[in-house]
């Protein structure tokens, strides 16, 4: 049951308390304050509280840690796993301030003892809480967004970057882009699913069936010509799209398991065009099957110039 002082900016609060008597003292302090309107909602348990949160979510929750279904620390470790976006202060009683104390460790943003607390020091900590929470939340996405910034950034050094030549083919210059756009455009999407797979195989522990996928890829890319750099290109781009798109957690697992791909890619590449240079006939395992008398031209040529669109 909720009541309301109408005014700008309501704070909405939900009491987690089973006793009568502090809920209408809680009320009454509330009630008393002129400053500021609010909106209170009360719970006299956890699996109340629980089931009030599943239909309206409050700015900032008070919590009795002695309730019918839960007593102590514990109680407060059952409200913060299921509301890691909401501000709690708890209330303690006066022989549990060391509990008060140690749920702030926890991530607590305040504990008030009861019998000791007046209207103004309930109102302070009510919008200490709900604004530090805030500053905590806006510094957190700071971070996140300085942390994807920096990998972007290191994305794009990447891209830049000249890489060595290998077994004499001049790899200065992505080419497939600009010669072959619509099947830059396909590998890139395919490289995307690549990075997809590779996260769930990583998440559920399966076996990795990805390198085989990497491996046609990387000699697809060789028969049109391609080079390191192109494989970078693909990389970059298929990374970064998901990166834009995706939370901080699942930004951090894309690059993670994006470095390994682009690593397995540069390294079948390279064993694509060894095998071509020395005309070794392998089949789609890499297993080695004969020799050819003569190395065929890539598709671009040795200079990595490619005919056509």
């Amino acid at each position: 049951m909720a009541e309301a002082n109408h005014g700008p900016e309501p704070v909405s609060i939900l009491l987690v308390e089973d006793d009568p008597g502090d809920v209408r003292l809680i009320r009454e302090m509330l009630t008393e304050l002129q400053a500021g309107s609010f909106s209170l909602t009360v719970a006299d348990t956890i699996e109340t509280a629980i089931a009030t949160m599943a239909s309206e979510r409050p700015e900032v929750i008070l919590l009795d840690l002695c309730l019918p279904d839960s007593r102590g620390l514990d109680t407060f470790m059952q409200i913060r796993d299921r509301t890691a976006d909401i501000p709690i202060v708890v209330l303690t009683g006066v022989s549990q301030w060391d509990t008060g104390i140690a749920a702030v460790q926890k991530g607590a943003q305040d504990y008030l003892v009861k019998g000791q607390v007046d209207g103004q020091l309930l109102r302070r900590s009510i919008h200490y809480a709900v604004e530090r929470y805030r500053l905590i939340i806006e510094l957190e996405h700071s971070r996140e967004r300085e942390e994807r910034l920096r990998e972007l950034r290191s994305l794009d050094r990447l891209a830049g970057r000249p890489p060595d030549d290998c077994d004499g083919k001049p790899w200065a210059e992505a080419v497939l882009r600009s010669a072959l756009p619509r099947k830059f455009v396909s590998l890139t999407e395919n490289l995307g699913g690549l990075l997809e797979t590779a996260l769930e195989e990583d998440i559920h522990k399966s076996e990795r069936k990805v390198p085989g996928e990497i491996r046609s890829m990387a000699e697809e890319i060789g028969r049109l010509g391609g080079g390191p750099r192109d494989v970078v290109d693909i990389y970059y781009t298929a990374i970064r799209e998901r990166m834009e798109v995706s939370d901080a957690g699942k930004a951090k697992a894309y690059v993670r398991e994006g470095r390994l791909v682009l690593l397995e890619l540069l390294g079948y590449l390279a064993s694509y065009y060894r095998t071509l240079s020395l005309g070794i006939v392998t089949d789609p395992r890499g297993v080695i099957r004969g020799y050819r008398e003569a190395p065929p031209e890539p598709a671009g040529g040795r200079t990595g110039r490619i005919e056509g669109g």
